[in-house]
């Protein structure tokens, strides 16, 4: 993920702009394979939960969950229209916790045991 991202500290400039808009213009074969390789590592069940206002969303949906699907890793995402960046911080999200909790009851084989049974 750094491939695209790493060369630039100015958050503010033109040229990010344009890479956080168009990232799979801007990653360049070699490293995709970098991504490919850091992304083949996980080897859990991952959940995406992600606004469609922030930029980073491109990087997202274009490059990171693509070459997750396409590794075949258990990955689930959720969107939640009209959110900010960091936005489960900003108050009750409709749904969230709902989201969570179905994602980790499914995906979590060990299931709690009260501690006074």
């Amino acid at each position: 993920m750094t491939g695209l991202l790493e060369h630039y500290e100015d958050r503010n400039s033109a040229e990010f702009e344009e890479r956080m808009l168009r990232p799979k213009e801007f990653l360049a074969a070699e490293r995709q394979s970098e991504v490919e390789a850091l992304l083949s590592k996980i080897n859990c069940p991952v959940q995406v939960l992600h606004s469609d206002v922030h930029p980073i969303q491109h990087v997202n949906f274009e490059v990171i969950i693509p070459t997750m699907q396409r590794l075949g890793e258990t990955l689930e995402v959720r969107q939640y229209p009209g959110r900010e960046h960091g936005f489960y911080w900003q108050g009750t999200v409709p749904g969230l916790v709902e989201d969570v909790d179905f994602f980790i009851r499914r995906h979590i084989k060990t299931r709690p045991i009260p501690l006074n049974n």
